[in-house]
């Protein structure tokens, strides 16, 4: 029989999301100022190698479906008031934290390798709804970049970072990133849950 979240463990999950934003902020602030259009997806692929631990401690804490739904609607919620769209990223992220809870959210034992599936499903999902838009509408990406004042070579050189083998490459190493920032996370947390446990 499934577990219902509590109160108290949706504060917990939007408390973390709180801390999950501003350690994924405090990365997409100066590379998106040095990164341009890449900067972003960069940064978030970085971030997750220490935010992939709040996944971790989520999952071992609260350990109940819907864990994952929360916080990543939280973090989109912010995203989307901070970016103005991107409803791509949202949508795409959304569906992946629905398939990571239901691979990993069953108990609070759930192995740490479906944990981070889990967490790189969610990851590559938010990219993927960013990436791949920019690949299939890239005449709009081209004029949108150009509308914006950008010089000719620069709007050239941010297409090519968005939508060339680039971006397939962050796709793939965000998948093994997320993966790598919650193994990381539960080396980290080891102590905390075996002194938790006894």
């Amino acid at each position: 029989m499934r577990e219902y979240l509590k109160t108290k463990e949706v504060i917990l999950i939007a408390l973390l999301a709180a801390l999950f934003i501003v350690i994924t902020m405090a990365f997409a602030i100066p590379l998106s100022i040095m990164g341009g259009l890449i900067g972003h997806q960069i940064a978030s692929t970085l971030s997750i190698l220490v935010t992939g631990s709040i996944y971790y401690f989520i999952a071992r804490k609260v350990g109940k479906f819907g864990q994952f739904i929360i916080f990543n609607g939280i973090f989109m919620l912010v995203f989307l008031i901070s970016s103005g769209g991107h409803f791509g990223a949202i949508i795409a992220s959304m569906i992946g934290a629905i398939i990571a809870d239901y691979i990993a959210s069953r108990s609070k034992d759930t192995p740490t390798l479906k944990i981070a599936i889990g967490v790189g499903i969610i990851h590559t999902s938010m990219l993927a709804g960013i990436i791949i838009p920019n690949i299939i509408y890239v005449e709009k990406l081209t004029a949108r970049l150009a509308a914006k004042g950008y010089s000719q070579e620069r709007v050239v050189t941010m297409v090519e970072q968005a939508t060339g083998p680039f971006a397939y490459v962050l796709l793939v190493v965000s998948f093994f990133f997320a993966m790598a920032g919650v193994y990381i996370g539960a080396r980290i947390l080891k102590k905390h849950f075996e002194s938790v446990a006894a």
